[in-house]
């Protein structure tokens, strides 16, 4: 469940026209990028404590967009499926958020489909940490690092 906020720490869709209070900032630096760390997916079924890994691609513009989600840790982690793509976009000097974020176990329970921002993104390192609440009362939190480390930027 970690995998929720992998960027979650590695996620997000509804790519629409940037408002005016994101279009000043994007990420950088344009290519592949991967992001893994611990997190922490809570819903009705219970919690799961992951390690997540999320990977992607930001593009030449500097949207985000996490193409692949995967879990290992408690029972259940390996099992948790994302809906993806999740477009990401950067709202502000240490925000990012993922559009579109489902997570689940198929058969047996689904979080998602809302916003999920992340605050807490440190550009020093490309860590960034999360605490939100995804539809279908569920939670997801954790901290994931990532490779090449992912900056906000002006545009």
């Amino acid at each position: 469940m970690k995998s929720i906020i992998a960027i979650v720490t590695v996620g997000a869709l509804s790519m629409g026209l940037a408002t005016q209070a994101n279009a000043a900032w994007k990420l950088s630096p344009s290519g592949n990028f991967s992001a893994t760390g611990a997190t922490v997916l809570s819903g009705p079924a219970g919690t799961l404590n992951c390690t997540s890994t999320f990977s992607g691609k930001v593009s030449a513009t500097g949207a985000g967009l996490v193409t692949h989600f995967s879990a290992v840790g408690d029972p259940g982690c390996s099992s948790l499926v994302a809906t993806l793509p999740w477009p990401t976009t950067a709202v502000s000097a240490t925000q990012i958020k993922f559009h579109n974020v489902t997570v689940g176990i198929p058969g047996f329970f689904t979080c998602g489909t809302s916003p999920a921002p992340t605050p807490g993104w440190d550009d020093a390192s490309g860590l960034f940490g999360f605490n939100t609440s995804l539809a279908n009362r569920c939670t997801t939190s954790g901290s994931v690092q990532s490779t090449p480390h992912i900056l906000i930027v002006r545009k």
